[in-house]
């Protein structure tokens, strides 16, 4: 008797083991199932993401963006706009400015191949932000202003007066443009623009209708360009 109580309590155990194998089993499905529905969806969102990607290159960005009003550098003939989100407070925009833009403007800008625009990312009334501009409206200064901005970082108010005397500006009509911040509407036209294009962050560049997201090297750059050379047969 005792024996068969035996071999019945084995076949429970064999068949408890059984099931509890069987359901692991369907979980480690269902757990693989959701991992590969998981998978898909990174995809479709990778598929989304614009910067950079095959599908950026054939959306009309320049339709959608004023460039009238934006400070530029280059020949308005040139066969490439790159247009240049940015900001003063941006640690990878300063970098790019002083690392890497005057290797594209030495190579690209000055040979009339690229057009060169730049936007702000910030606050329209900030100062730091009207200085260039309002030195830009007096007297065509805005990229040397801007570079002063860029080497020695965020200033005081009192500083970027003082680099107006340094170009020597009007004074009066430079106070005049940044107590009124006459040059806000344009800053405030960058906005609009990054929020109807999705663009979250800065540096961002936008080279013909190529995206760029983010810190680029002069190599991604170039191939960037060349690439939009190449389309207009140069």
């Amino acid at each position: 008797m005792r024996k068969y109580v035996v071999v019945i309590l084995a076949l429970l155990v064999v068949l408890g083991l059984g099931i509890y194998l069987l359901v692991e089993s369907d979980g480690v499905e269902e757990k693989d199932d959701q991992e590969i529905e998981k998978e898909n969806l990174k995809d479709e969102e990778f598929d989304n993401d614009v910067s950079g990607s095959e599908d950026s290159r054939s959306v009309d960005y320049l339709s959608k963006i004023d460039l009238e009003d934006s400070p530029s550098m280059g020949d308005e003939d040139a066969p490439v706009k790159m247009v240049n989100y940015s900001s003063y407070y941006c640690p990878f925009c300063g970098t790019f400015k002083k690392d890497i833009f005057p290797k594209i403007k030495e190579e690209y800008i000055d040979t009339g191949k690229v057009e060169y625009f730049y936007k702000d990312s910030g606050d329209p009334q900030d100062q730091v932000f009207l200085s260039a501009h309002c030195a830009g409206m007096q007297d065509d200064v805005f990229f040397e202003f801007q570079e002063i901005l860029y080497e020695e970082g965020v200033q005081r108010e009192e500083d970027l007066f003082d680099h107006a005397r340094d170009f020597d500006l009007d004074m009066d009509k430079f106070k005049e443009c940044m107590e009124d911040a006459c040059c806000a509407y344009i800053i405030e036209q960058t906005q609009y623009e990054m929020r109807e294009l999705n663009i979250t962050g800065v540096p961002y560049f936008i080279i013909n209708n190529t995206a760029l997201s983010g810190a680029q090297s002069f190599e991604s750059m170039s191939a960037a360009i060349d690439e939009e050379l190449s389309k207009k047969g140069e």
